[in-house]
């Protein structure tokens, strides 16, 4: 044995062997770990090497600034002290217990430590603390009052109570098996818990690992909860009290609980809660924050309880609205997407009633068949749903029949109501609005998809898209369209009212404009909002990407302009701008096919220029016109623009005999009409609509029989192939492709009037077949019916001869009077049939001239107006020049 006396009251004592005498006086045989008790400041440590083991004698510290370390042994007496400050280290041994209320207490049991303590550590009301990096405590861990810290990396401790006093508990590893009781501010970054009970006072526990086998209970007191990460596998009950909870991770497996207080619940991120959470009465708040449905598939309900309490989705896309209770204001912002999967009621028993605001970037989703209602707590009581973002009622089964119902008011912010709509006649099905008992205002948006909708006129009410009832009232406004709503032929606008009576209310859409009704303005265009940021991920598993709204299906790319109407007094269908437009392309096709086809006299300049025996020729004209015209029927399309294009030919093959001269002949040429086209559409007569552009590759043969007095008879086959572009003023449009046959016969027979004038009657019949390929656009199919035309021309041509030297010159004047065979074109818009009737007279006068260069040169040219007999609309001047070379 080794006896170390310090100077003054210092005591340094090692004991190999021996034991303590109950005298507390060292003998030289027996020395024990504990001295007799001094009141001075001992250092102490204790094995197993020459001590008595086991000791049954207490291992007493008595009163001083002691230090203690316990390598081995075991001390069946335990350790106890006296006041002042003990600071322990036990690294190994068996110690029964461990005892000292009067003086302070600084316990370690180090890294790797066997130590065992198998009865109760108890301190008294100093601020004590104790560190377990193992070993084990069998019994009872009881700091008493005072501010007590514990920190536990390692080891085992049966049960942990750290009193009155703001104490600390850090646990990052090791084990209480059982209760860890009255916590003040409790970390735990691992290791494992049997339950925890912080009892009363200001609480303050934050979570980031490890296991706590059952609950988490704090009693009354302003708490403070966090959890990041770690399982609670029963209940988390804080009491009343403000409390403020925090959920970033980790898992809960019994709900969450607060009584009585104002409390502030956070779930934001990941993490799991299985059961209710319950945050009782006062005024809450609740935010879940970056969460998915499937996140927080197992939380049975959130309710706010008793107060006026509010709930805010951020970020966070979720369903099972029946699970959210109690709560007076519910807003969704940031990106939000709540699904109505049942009723959603709003309000407590003390406040009857509650509000939802939807912010610019949010989606409230109301479809697959449900017809969710939005409902006060208690009956006569109205709720009020803001909506700046999106009210989407076009997803899931039960397209076009969805209804939400909102009992009370709806205030739009410049949001959308998207709804599936089957455009056709009245009462055609449609997704719908509903407000019971209260008021529609502000403005919203609404954007209309057709689900296959064919299009067609309604005569009455229209299609209901938002109803009134049980007293409800809209203000006028309230709804606008945010695009064009079109199917078939036809264009539909949104009306606040309808035709019956009682009905003033409700808002409609109608394809024709009633008497007393007029159309509502387009929405304003909401502003972009700025796309939410992901949720972030949880548990390794990939963030999803941004929660977008997506456009109403059928829209299309671009969405176009909203045109507005007048309002009318007599009833008055509203095409579409491009009805007109298409409509055009028959009358177009037609007319180009004339102008490519021309006269005789067109084409060649003179019968005389044909004399020559058996030669060859071949010949060549450009012409030009511009055109107006307009055919009369449902749409009365008009066409503004040129009509220009050359043509080129050879005779194949001459054959003369008694003067009788034929010529047959192959030609190729091409011609292009552009030009704008007005109409009835919207409800406006002679409205510009859109342009047209359509271009024709022609070739054809012509046989020509000409007599010794000059006499003629022609006739023309010619098949054309036209390729174009029809598109209306807002960018919507085909390219009609199509190919025709003409035909044509014609005849002169020119009468000598005495000098150098000859009268030369005419006569030509043209039979025309055009059609053009089946196409679409981004309302409906488009299709052209295949129908035949004749058309008729009567002349007469005064021309007299002069001669200039070599030059022989012909100028004439002609008159000819055109006729169009009654007879309409036709468009298939989906299944409405667009006719427009092509009945018409025009009478062509001008005048022109041939002259014969030389003997294998002629060239000729021609200027006419033309213009509109009776109720035909036309007018056009056209020009030609051509050439003839023989050899």
């Amino acid at each position: 044995m080794r006896h170390h006396r310090l100077s003054n009251s210092a005591v340094g004592l090692l004991v190999s062997a021996g034991a303590l005498m109950a005298s507390g006086v060292l003998s030289p045989a027996q020395a024990g770990c504990s001295p007799a008790a001094t009141a001075g400041n001992d250092i102490i440590s204790c094995d197993a090497v020459t001590l008595p083991n086991p000791t049954v004698v207490p291992i007493d510290l008595l009163a001083g600034t002691d230090q203690l370390t316990v390598l081995g042994g075991t001390y069946s007496g335990g350790i106890t002290g006296g006041a002042g400050t003990k600071t322990i280290v036990l690294s190994g041994g068996t110690i029964a217990s461990y005892a000292n209320t009067a003086g302070t207490s600084n316990v370690t049991f180090g890294p790797g430590s066997t130590a065992t303590i198998t009865g109760d550590f108890t301190t008294g009301a100093r601020n004590d603390r104790l560190e377990v990096h193992g070993g084990t405590i069998s019994g009872a861990v009881n700091q008493g009052d005072g501010v007590d810290t514990f920190i536990m990396t390692n080891g085992t401790v049966q049960s942990l109570t750290q009193g009155g006093g703001l104490d600390t508990a850090v646990i990052s590893g090791g084990r209480i098996v059982g209760l860890f009781f009255a916590g003040d501010f409790f970390t735990m970054t691992g290791g494992r818990i049997g339950d925890v009970n912080l009892e009363q006072a200001n609480n303050e526990m934050r979570m980031s690992g490890g296991t706590i086998d059952q609950n988490v209970r704090a009693a009354q007191g302003n708490d403070l909860f966090e959890l990041s990460g770690g399982t609670i596998g029963g209940f988390v009950n804080l009491g009343s009290g403000n409390n403020t909870i925090t959920v970033t991770g980790g898992f809960i497996g019994g709900g969450i609980t607060t009584t009585g207080g104002n409390d502030t619940f956070l779930w934001s991120g990941g993490g799991t809660i299985v059961g209710p959470i319950d945050l009782g009465g006062g005024t809450d708040s609740a935010t879940l924050r970056n969460l998915t449905g499937a996140g927080i598939a197992t939380m049975t309900s959130l309710n706010g309880g008793l107060g006026n309490d509010t709930l805010t989705f951020d970020n966070t896309t979720t369903a099972g609205v029946g699970r959210f209770i109690n709560w007076e204001t519910i807003a969704l912002t940031n990106g939000s997407r709540l699904t109505l999967d049942g009723n959603l009621t709003l309000g407590d028993t003390g406040t009857l009633t509650g509000a939802m605001t939807i912010d610019a970037t949010s989606t409230l989703i109301a479809g697959g068949g449900v017809n969710p209602v939005i409902q006060p707590f208690a009956g006569g009581s109205l709720v009020t749903v803001t909506n700046a973002g999106t009210i989407d009622l076009t997803t899931g089964p039960g397209a076009g029949t969805n209804s939400l119902t909102i009992v009370g008011n709806y205030v739009g912010q410049g949001g959308r109501l998207l709804i599936n709509t089957y455009l056709g006649s009245d009462n055609s099905p449609s997704d719908k609005l509903v407000i019971s008992n209260g008021t529609a205002s502000g403005t919203t948006g609404l954007v209309v998809n057709n689900i296959g909708g064919p299009g067609g006129s309604t005569v009455g009410n229209g299609i209901l898209v938002v109803e009134a009832i049980n007293g409800a009232t809209t203000a006028t406004g309230s709804f606008g369209l945010t695009h064009t709503v079109a199917a078939g032929a036809y264009e539909y606008f949104l009306f606040r009212g309808g035709v019956t009576p009682g009905l003033a209310d409700n808002y409609y859409l109608r394809s024709q404009n009633l008497p007393g009704s007029q159309p509502l303005p387009p929405a304003p265009v909401p502003r972009t909002p700025p796309a939410p940021p992901a949720p972030p991920p949880t548990d390794g598993t990939p963030a999803p990407p941004p929660a977008a709204v997506p456009p109403a299906q059928g829209l299309p790319p671009t969405t176009p302009p909203i045109i507005a109407v007048p309002p009318s007094a007599e009833p008055i269908p509203i095409y579409r701008v491009e009805v007109p437009v298409y409509s055009a392309v028959a009358m177009v096709a037609r007319q180009l096919g004339l102008s490519m086809l021309g006269t005789f006299h067109e084409r060649t300049g003179d019968q005389s220029f044909l004399r020559g025996g058996d030669t060859s020729a071949a010949w060549g004209r450009v012409f030009g016109m511009h055109n107006s015209q307009r055919a009369e029927g449902s749409v009365a399309p008009s066409f503004d623009g040129t009509i220009a294009g050359f043509q080129t030919g050879f005779d194949a093959l001459t054959y003369q005999r008694d003067g009788v001269r034929d010529k047959l002949g192959l030609f190729f040429g091409y011609g292009r009409a552009a030009g704008d086209v007005s109409g009835f559409a919207l409800a406006q007569r002679d409205l510009k609509v859109g342009r047209l552009d359509l271009d024709s590759l022609n070739v054809g043969g012509y046989w020509t029989r000409v007599g010794p007095s000059g006499w003629y008879i022609d006739s023309v086959v010619m098949g054309s192939w036209l390729d174009g572009r029809a598109r209306s003023d807002r960018g919507i449009g085909i390219s009609p492709k199509g190919a025709g046959v003409t035909g044509s016969i014609e005849s002169g027979l020119p009468m000598n009037l005495g000098g150098s004038f000859v009268l030369e009657p005419q006569a030509q019949l043209i039979v025309q077949r055009q059609w053009f390929d089946a196409t679409f656009d981004t309302f409906s199919t488009i299709g052209f019916s295949d129908r035949t035309a004749v058309t008729g021309r009567v002349g007469v041509r005064l021309q007299s001869a002069e001669s200039y030297g070599p030059i022989a010159l012909q100028p004439y004047l002609k008159a000819n009077f055109w006729h169009d065979f009654a007879g309409s074109d036709g468009v298939i818009f989906g299944t409405d049939l667009i006719e427009t009737q092509r009945r018409s007279t025009a009478v062509e006068v001008g005048g022109g001239f041939t002259a014969k260069l030389s003997q294998n040169f002629s060239a000729y040219a021609a200027a006419s107006y033309i213009g509109g007999v009776g109720a035909t609309a036309r007018d056009a001047i056209k020009g030609n020049f051509g050439f003839r070379i023989v050899w």
